[in-house]
């Protein structure tokens, strides 16, 4: 049965404070340990400098290169984070389509053909990133604001999104058949105390598909549990894609050196930081 709940932040930051900070961290065990496959916690360059090639973090940096993809003059910019110690991605605002609105998203790429570690493959499967949307993302329907993903729809896919600030997680193992999608978490627009949220997206080894969502509670300073949400479907089958399909963050690619404009660019308008994928 699907199911989606919210917690209270008053209750919830006197009540499980402590234990959410944890779960936030990390998926639920699984039969095999979990690795984290490729991360970005946008440490560099310094606050204020624009943003053009990124650090990739994770087991297999070594074989993963990020960088920034823009259009239309569009570009991103490094920021203080409101989580923690570091910087984070500031995208472009809202601009409607219309406009030739200025576009900027993260590619993560393989470097070789050889070892594909974006690949999700049949177990569980963890994508996640913490975000502080804009309040005004538009009211385009078809335009959205795409946080995490890999893939185009019809095609095989997994994301992240927070479209008109709704919180969802998606999944398409096979081209043109339906998406596995979770039910709405909705976000807020921004408070004195919220301003940044975590949400994290895991399809499980059974084939479960959940959305957890995190609150930064500025007064706790700790993370807070916000809601949960699990689809009513199974996913069933594999998550691995073309090596040169890339990671995206911050909107859609159709290659690692293009930006998908048809029929939007689906730009986040906000901050990303701490963006992690992990296997297992």
């Amino acid at each position: 049965m699907r199911r989606t709940s919210r917690i209270g932040l008053a209750a919830a930051i006197t009540a499980v404070a402590a234990a959410t900070a944890l779960a936030g961290l990390a998926p639920s065990a699984a039969a095999t340990t979990p690795v984290v496959r490729a991360s970005l916690n946008f440490a560099t360059p310094e606050a204020g400098k624009t943003v053009t090639t990124l650090t990739v973090g994770g087991a297999y940096y070594r074989t993963l290169t990020a960088s920034v993809v823009t259009l239309n003059g569009g570009k991103a910019v490094s920021v203080l984070s409101g989580v923690c110690c570091n910087n984070a991605i500031d995208f472009p605002g809202y601009v409607p389509r219309g406009s030739l609105p200025p576009l900027a998203v993260v590619a993560i790429k393989n470097k070789t053909s050889s070892l594909d570690p974006l690949n999700g493959g049949t177990g569980s499967f963890t994508w996640q990133a913490d975000f502080s949307l804009d309040d005004n993302v538009g009211t385009d329907a078809v335009d959205g604001d795409n946080l995490l993903q890999r893939g185009l729809s019809p095609q095989k896919q997994w994301k992240l999104s927070v479209d008109k600030h709704a919180a969802q997680c998606f999944v398409r193992t096979v081209a043109n058949a339906a998406a596995v999608v979770t039910p709405v978490i909705h976000i807020p627009n921004q408070t004195t105390n919220v301003r940044w949220y975590r949400a994290i997206c895991n399809r499980s080894a059974t084939g479960v598909l959940s959305l957890r969502v995190y609150a930064r509670s500025i007064s706790a300073g700790t993370w807070v549990a916000f809601g949960t949400s699990t689809a009513a479907d199974r996913t069933v089958g594999d998550l691995n894609m073309t090596w040169t399909t890339p990671v995206s963050v911050g909107g859609k690619l159709s290659s690692g050196t293009t930006i998908a404009t048809s029929p939007a660019a689906d730009q986040f308008n906000g901050r990303v930081d701490n963006v992690i994928i992990t296997l297992g």
